[in-house]
């Protein structure tokens, strides 16, 4: 196998000692190449070269390595470099994999946090904006003073919405997540509550990736409310609710 298709917690049928064996790669080793055990005898074994590894040897490690996420792929050489250029979905859509690295997808939360902290901070500058802007044309109109340059927004020159069909009572998007976990007996990702969402008729989108959208919803929540957030991440891709969450349900 190549290097970029060795996956830390994955399961090979890996060469020791002339013999294939199943192993499961547990970290990179500090002399070169991988730590490992060998998972009949429960030993551990060092992986020297990614040619040792002959072939995944199970399902969650095949479909990592078959993953076409850049994030995933990549070599720690170039992996600082791809953070700040994939768009949030691949970074959601990276963290969805079970047998990604535990450096990796710390890093991956970290810059998924600080991209969404941005688009945050990008919607309240457009608020602001927005709200002076019709502030400027009010006072424009009450004086019959429109020779400073102040449009008044036409119909025209509106910029058509993603439109978005929520349940009677508009209930939010997080305010949906928050039920689809409340009524499910085990965690899910973000995909499988947004999938969850529409199919009860809570909150639907046509954006493109409202996954991402509601992953990043529950993550800013989850840093900014702490304890007082009703989400809580209890596994690698996935969410349940806080006691707060389901006190709140």
């Amino acid at each position: 196998m190549k290097k970029n298709e060795v996956v830390v917690g994955g399961s090979y049928v890996a060469k020791v000692s002339g013999k294939l064996v199943p192993v499961r790669i547990t970290g990179e080793s500090k002399f070169g190449g991988w730590d490992a055990v060998n998972t009949q005898t429960n030993r551990a074994v060092r992986i020297k070269s990614a040619q040792r590894l002959r072939r995944p040897a199970d399902a969650a490690t095949k479909k990592a390595v078959a993953s076409d996420n850049p994030l995933v792929q990549a070599e720690a050489s170039e992996f600082t470099e791809l953070l700040g250029k994939v768009t949030i979905d691949q970074l959601t859509d990276a963290l969805a994999v079970k047998t990604l690295s535990a450096k990796k997808r710390s890093r991956i939360e970290a810059a998924l946090a600080n991209r969404t902290r941005k688009v945050d901070d990008a919607i309240a500058d457009g608020r602001k904006a927005a709200a002076e802007g019709v502030a400027k044309t009010v006072a424009a109109v009450e004086t019959g003073d429109l020779t400073k340059g102040v449009e008044v927004p036409t119909a025209a020159t509106k910029k058509p919405a993603a439109k978005v069909a929520k349940a009677p009572g508009k209930m939010s998007g997080l305010d949906a997540a928050a039920r689809v976990l409340a009524e499910s007996a085990e965690p899910l990702n973000a995909k499988q509550i947004v999938e969850a969402m529409a199919a009860k008729g809570y909150w639907s989108s046509n954006a493109a990736t409202p996954h991402a959208t509601i992953y990043a919803g529950m993550l800013i929540e989850a840093r900014k409310k702490g304890g007082d957030s009703r989400f809580a991440k209890v596994g690698r891709g996935q969410w349940g609710l806080t006691a707060a969450g389901k006190q709140a349900k």
